[in-house]
């Protein structure tokens, strides 16, 4: 993890790139000391955000895969659920025609 604290104070974008013949390509205005470290830093704060980016997708595919087999889960529950309450309608039903009280 990056600390970005120490980019605080950094001149906000957007910043302006232009190029002369002399120095080639230069930001349009003063930059501090924080724009430089930004500036140095940035192939590592690209790194960073392609990481994050894998991450992302790897905790969106496992949220995928747990909505799937919890779903899964959840109409099997459903469904015994339904056929234990058949069942039990079955049953009653049989001890009624049969004329046995049931206790209470």
């Amino acid at each position: 993890m990056i600390d970005t604290d120490k980019y605080e104070g950094h001149t906000e974008g957007p910043w302006i790139l232009y190029t002369t013949a002399s120095h080639g390509p230069t930001i349009a205005g003063k930059l501090n000391d924080t724009d430089w470290q930004l500036i140095k830093d940035a192939p590592l704060l690209l790194e960073e955000v392609k990481r994050l980016q894998r991450d992302i997708t790897m905790l969106e595919n496992n949220l995928e895969h747990t909505r799937h087999r919890f779903g899964r889960s959840l109409e099997k529950c459903t469904e015994t659920k339904e056929s234990l309450l058949a069942e039990i309608k079955r049953l009653s039903l049989t001890v009624e025609d049969t004329g046995v009280m049931r206790s209470e």
